[in-house]
This record gives structure tokens, C-alpha cells and sequence, in this order.
């Protein structure tokens, strides 16, 4: 039996330019980066993982789709109103380097049919490249400082009971960016208390978006499960999710801090 793959799209940063990801000490170089928790769960729920950096060509993110059953895009830097018709003036950091290279992955990918999960930038993004647009800025989905926050998402109850997931969920937050008009293949499925769209699901394309991140939430938590299991069970792998939540691994889950 072959084990699916999951093609995880690498966060760019680099030392000479201001970044959320604290590399200023080392002036002059490029990394691509991922959370340890989004390697490590999507294996423990029975899938292979391969990784691509944001510096490919066509040709190659065609390559590794033909290689590849679902793919899973990251948190990061706004997505530029470029592609959805906004202002830049709230914007943060926008990459369109980054930007174009993911856009072509998902439009790729979903005309493929290969299921995609988007986490908070990637949310945003995938909503865009299937024709939605993004809220600028919004208050309260951060702390203080940027960085984590908490708060409670409510699910929709059809799909809740279609994806076993339970009808509330705590998570962890860190955005300003937010889906504001959906992409005709989206619907909502999960909102925070104010009714800010926090999960979208398309059936066709087969696609998940949400706005949190799982890969900054303990193992124990139900919230740091639901959206990998859902790509998971996509692809045709996958442990139900309390199993996995009772098994943690207590070792390679440190995640990376950052907004996006």
C-alpha cells in the first residue's frame, strides 16, 4: 500500500530584511522554513511529506504535484492586494515573489484536484487564487506584542457531523489578514465569536482553509489536530484524530513563532 504525500510549501525568510522569524544576526542568507509540528503530525497520521521552497520554476511545481496527493500551504506575510484588489497601506511585509509562486502551486494543484489546506496566510491565499478577496487588517486575532493569542471557534453543525469535528473549538491566533468575500467553490464552516469567517471548505475543489494555527497548539488540544486530519483523510490516509491526540510525541514539536 502506498502511503500518500503531502507536499508542504516552505515559509521564505531572509537575514537582511526585517522578518518575523528573528534571523537579523546573520546578515545575507535565505532559509526555508517549517513548523517541526507540520512534518510530524501529517506522518503520524499516516502520510509521507515532502518540502518545496519558494524559488522553483513552472516546471518544477509541476514536477512535484505529479510526485504529490495534497499539498499544505503555511502562515507568513500578507498576501498582497495585488491579487485581490485591495490597498496596500494595511499590508505587512507582502511578498510577491512568495505570493506568485504559491498562487501557481494552488491554481495548479486544485485544477488537479488534489486536496490543498491552507493555515492563516495560506488560508488567505488559497481564497484568493479561487477568486475571493481578504480583509486588510483586523483587530483582536493577535497579542499585544504580535505574536499568539486564544479564542473559541464555532462550527458549523452540518459539517462538524461530516468531518467529525466537535461544534466548538479552541485555537491558537495570530493574523490580521482575514477572508472577507469567499471564493465561489468556498463556504464558511467555522467563525469566531464576532462571526469573522475562521474556516472554509470547498468539495470541489477539495480544500480547507483556516484561519488559525494548529502547528503553534500543544498535541493534546483537539484544535491542533482537526485541520491535519482533515488533509490527511483527504488523500486517504489518516488516524482518527482523538487517537492521535492521545499518543503525542514528546520530542521534534517545538514550533516556530510568527504572525501570519
Amino acid at each position: 500500500m502506498t502511503t500518500p504525500a503531502i507536499l508542504i510549501l516552505a515559509m521564505p525568510a531572509r537575514t537582511d530584511t526585517a522578518s518575523s522569524w528573528g534571523l537579523g544576526r546573520i546578515p545575507g542568507h535565505g532559509f526555508s522554513l517549517i513548523p517541526d509540528a507540520c512534518i510530524t503530525r501529517m506522518r503520524r497520521l499516516g502520510c509521507t511529506v515532502g518540502v518545496m521552497a519558494s524559488i522553483r520554476d513552472d516546471e518544477d511545481i509541476e514536477t512535484a504535484l505529479d510526485a504529490t496527493e495534497g499539498v499544505l500551504l503555511l502562515g507568513g506575510e500578507d498576501v498582497s492586494s495585488v491579487h485581490w484588489g485591495g490597498g496596500d497601506a494595511d499590508c505587512v511585509a507582502p511578498s510577491r515573489e512568495r505570493d506568485a509562486f504559491e498562487l501557481a502551486v494552488v491554481r495548479s494543484a486544485t485544477g488537479r484536484r488534489l486536496p490543498v489546506l491552507g493555515i492563516c496566510r495560506g488560508a488567505q491565499l488559497l481564497n484568493v487564487a479561487l477568486g475571493g478577496t481578504l480583509i486588510p487588517h483586523v483587530e483582536l486575532h493577535r497579542s499585544d506584542s504580535g505574536g499568539i493569542t486564544t479564542h473559541r471557534v464555532h462550527v458549523d453543525a452540518a459539517f462538524a457531523q461530516q468531518a467529525d469535528w466537535p461544534g466548538e473549538v479552541d485555537i491558537a491566533s495570530a493574523h490580521h489578514q482575514a477572508i472577507d468575500r469567499l471564493a465561489p467553490p468556498m463556504r464558511a464552516v467555522g467563525y469566531d465569536p464576532a462571526g469573522l469567517i475562521e474556516a472554509a471548505v470547498s468539495d470541489a475543489p477539495p480544500a480547507l482553509a483556516v484561519q488559525w494555527h494548529p502547528e503553534f497548539m500543544p498535541d493534546g488540544e483537539v484544535g491542533a489536530w482537526l485541520p491535519f486530519t482533515w488533509l490527511a483523510r483527504a488523500v486517504g490516509a489518516g488516524t482518527p484524530c482523538g487517537e492521535a491526540v492521545a499518543a503525542p510525541e514528546q520530542a521534534g514539536d517545538e514550533a516556530l513563532t510568527g504572525v501570519g
